[in-house]
């Protein structure tokens, strides 16, 4: 994350895409973390409305992160 001030809630947003660039489904993970600037963590993200045999098809995805206060 790229930020010049410390953060404490993190919304990651991530869009799934199959092999043709087909539009499977997005994925949402907010994360509380204490985050200096310059400073990352790893996070998983899943989904329980998107079937795993849709799941499967994922070849690629974009992914974006964002910070936001409670």
């Amino acid at each position: 994350m790229n930020t010049k001030e410390s953060i404490e809630y993190i919304l990651v947003g991530g869009a799934l895409y199959g092999k043709q660039n087909e539009f499977i489904g997005t994925t949402f993970q907010s994360e509380e973390a204490q985050l200096t600037p310059g400073k990352s963590i790893s996070f998983d993200a899943d989904s329980s409305q998107i079937p795993d045999k849709e799941l499967a098809k994922v070849k690629k995805y974009k992914v974006v992160a964002s910070t936001y206060q409670e």
